[in-house]
């Protein structure tokens, strides 16, 4: 009669608890670790991809057809996949299909051409950022 007096869990308990713990503890696991591999590239901070990127825009300058012409120099193996300007208010985006600016690529060298809807003058200020990165500040000169 003295085995009717314990106190404490069932054995059933104790499995149907810890099985639901470990089945727990692997789908957390699990979906931690799935969300990682879907779009990993996305995931990472801007700051990882600016500190270790190679590649700038080398200047900008006002061509005789009145547009303004920005050399770009991409690194060995980089993707630019958003590239922001800014003149004077107004605003061109480049992603993977430039909307509003034109993108050539002739003999590795890749030059954008922007038609801003105010006028250029030389001295003025255009602002770029490639991949979300700090953007530079470059001077307009003659081409």
């Amino acid at each position: 009669m003295q085995g009717l007096n314990k106190k404490g869990f069932s054995s059933v308990l104790q499995i149907t608890l810890l099985t639901f713990l470990s089945v727990l503890a692997l789908s957390l696991v699990w979906g931690y670790v799935s969300d990682l591999s879907n779009n990993f590239e996305n995931q990472l901070s801007p700051a990882v991809d600016c500190i270790s990127q190679k590649s700038k825009i080398n200047g900008a300058c006002l061509n005789s057809d009145g547009k303004i012409e920005l050399s770009l120099d991409t690194g060995l193996g980089e993707k630019i996949s958003y590239l922001d300007i800014n003149f004077k208010g107004e605003s061109f985006a480049c992603g993977q299909m430039c909307g509003s600016c034109n993108l050539l690529d002739e003999n590795g060298k890749k030059t954008i051409y922007l038609s801003p809807q105010s006028p250029v003058a030389l001295q003025d200020q255009i602002a770029t950022a490639i991949n979300k990165c700090l953007p530079e500040l470059f001077s307009i000169s003659s081409c």
